[in-house]
């Protein structure tokens, strides 16, 4: 566990309190601590680990979340959604949604859209960032929820195991140039961490009231990466094609298949969206 907490919160801009690091293993990890600990008064209000760098970052399926120190938003927030099972996948999707609206607020002329399931990418695919929810399901009910969320922030270059990602700074030129080159990380950081939390506001709220009365489903799909295309997947039985036709509310994406003579549901991780697309295209596509 990391030595150098400097708590942060509670912060006038949003109702959550922050516990700031230079170094953990992991915000998940980390915030899981701090919860284990709730009788020395660490319930109220909702808490939130922020680090500038994970030594074992992670995503979703056990994947690795790789980035190099103070060049990303890394960080784990404590959610009690209390909400019955059944809508804890919209409720998801509403928190990858307002982080999209909140970067574009933030960083104006930048175009965040959603790739099935749980990732930010600009406009042609590339990763910006990601989503991880781990859930405590108390009968019919999620109940807790630690959701942890990484950004590209301000990395200029990626390593060779990365060719589909990039950053805030790549996708805004202008951002590059009236700074000089790299800003500041942490100011940076906490900055955009500011914002993602007033927009996740609604989230306290236990309960189906707490959600925003919108059309939630139909503001996803406008952003869905892909939609209207034939993309690459892996199934159970390896590479395959779809044409992206929407999300359903339970989680899963709606797709045509190659012969666009029958509807499907596609479930994750049965089926894996692929980032690189490039060669895709209808005239290839096996039927």
């Amino acid at each position: 566990m990391n030595d150098l907490p400097s708590p942060a919160g509670p912060n006038k801009d949003h109702p959550f309190e922050v516990f700031a690091y230079e170094v953990v293993d992991s915000t998940q990890d980390t915030l899981r601590e701090l919860l284990s600990r709730r009788e020395k008064g660490l319930e109220d209000p909702a808490k939130v680990v922020w680090a500038l760098h994970q030594n074992k970052g992670r995503g979703r399926m056990g994947q690795t979340w790789t980035c190099d120190s103070g060049q990303g938003l890394l960080a784990s927030v404590h959610l009690r959604p209390a909400l019955p099972l059944d809508k804890a996948p919209e409720w998801g999707y509403r928190l990858a949604l307002a982080v999209a609206q909140a970067v574009e607020a933030y960083r104006p002329g930048v175009q965040v859209l959603l790739k099935w399931p749980n990732d930010w990418v600009n406009g042609q695919g590339r990763k910006l960032g990601g989503l991880l929810i781990e859930s405590q399901v108390q009968g019919p009910r999620l109940q807790e929820a630690l959701v942890g969320f990484g950004l590209n922030l301000l990395q200029q270059t990626f390593p060779e195991e990365l060719p589909w990602a990039t950053s805030l700074l790549l996708e805004q030129e202008s951002w590059a140039k009236q700074s000089n080159g790299t800003p500041p990380a942490a100011p940076v950081a906490a900055d955009l961490l500011n914002v993602i939390l007033n927009a996740w506001s609604w989230a306290l709220v236990p309960g189906l009231e707490g959600l925003p009365q919108d059309d939630w489903l139909q503001k996803c799909k406008e952003r869905l990466w892909g939609f209207g295309q034939f993309c690459a997947f892996d199934g159970p039985e390896g590479r395959c094609f779809f044409e992206i036709q929407g999300l359903v509310s339970d989680g899963g994406l709606l797709v045509w298949n190659p012969k666009r003579d029958q509807s499907l549901i596609l479930r994750h991780p049965e089926y894996r969206l692929l980032y690189s697309q490039e060669s895709v295209n209808e005239e290839n596509i096996p039927v």
